[in-house]
């Protein structure tokens, strides 16, 4: 895998990268790394230009593909931008025939690249997913979410308007029922409702979240009595489908200090 260092990193030894990157300690191997075809050490120092060319065959490789289309949102060196369908998962759970992990290897096994995703959306949801195309960026981007650093905004459809603009309630597993709830030893989780509109009966609702809880946004705006359409599972109305989105995803991007956006049409 060989990259370009940036203005930015000039300076940096080879330590302080990894460090950028995030990579685990155990990744973190100088003798896996040559800069303009001559060996380093922790301490050599990068300049702006420098070829960086990293042995990445420590990663394991899996053979999970599937068949089936995948509409791409972006793409690049180090990663992969795609609007996942409703219906689909993410990850192979061991029953299903498909999902978008495999549909995005099958499309990057020529390359011989190997996608790894660096989020979730629920199965019944759609939108913008984010896939890491090698180990020093898929470190990076866990990390950025980690912290924070990617602002999500979803769109939903409700048939109440909510009357508050921002949910802190915690969220926690159900003991009894194969889902998410609202529960006092929970997790930390925040929700702010960005807008509200009427569309004919519906309102919908922009929506961004600092963490990432499972569900979260479905319970969140079910505990304020604004279930989301077709969330069969948190008391919503009836329709074809969930009617939540992943519509806009806003970071820095890696080996970049420019933000970048990201944005998947609603379908609804």
């Amino acid at each position: 895998m060989k990259k370009i260092i940036p203005s930015f990193l000039a300076g940096k030894t080879i330590k302080e990268f990894f460090e950028y990157t995030h990579i685990k300690k155990t990744f973190a191997n100088p003798n896996w790394v040559r800069v303009n075809d001559q060996t380093v050490t922790f301490d050599s120092v990068l300049q702006e230009g420098d070829c960086l060319d990293m042995d990445c065959s420590f990663v394991s490789k899996q053979n999970h593909y599937c068949k089936g289309a995948i509409d791409i949102l972006y793409e690049d060196d180090d990663m992969l931008i795609v609007n996942k369908p409703p219906f689909l998962l993410i990850h192979d759970d061991g029953t299903a025939v498909d999902d978008l992990l495999g549909r995005v290897n099958t499309y990057l096994r020529a390359s011989s690249e190997q996608a790894l995703p660096i989020h979730r959306l629920d199965r019944e949801a759609s939108g913008a997913v984010l896939f890491s195309k090698h180990p020093l960026a898929h470190a990076y981007f866990n990390h950025l979410f980690a912290v924070h650093q990617v602002e999500k905004k979803y769109q939903c459809l409700v048939k109440t308007k909510p009357v508050i603009d921002q949910i802190t309630t915690k969220i926690g597993k159900d003991r009894h029922q194969n889902k998410q709830r609202i529960s006092q030893t929970g997790k930390d989780a925040i929700t702010y409702i960005i807008s509200k509109k009427l569309e004919k009966a519906d309102i919908r609702l922009t929506v961004a979240i600092v963490t990432g809880r499972k569900h979260q946004i479905r319970v969140h705006l079910a505990s304020i009595g604004s279930p989301i359409i077709g969330d069969r599972l948190y008391g919503g109305n009836p329709a074809s489908r969930l009617q939540l989105h992943c519509l806009e995803m806003k970071f820095i991007p890696f080996l970049s200090n420019q933000l970048f956006t990201i944005h998947a049409p609603c379908p609804f």
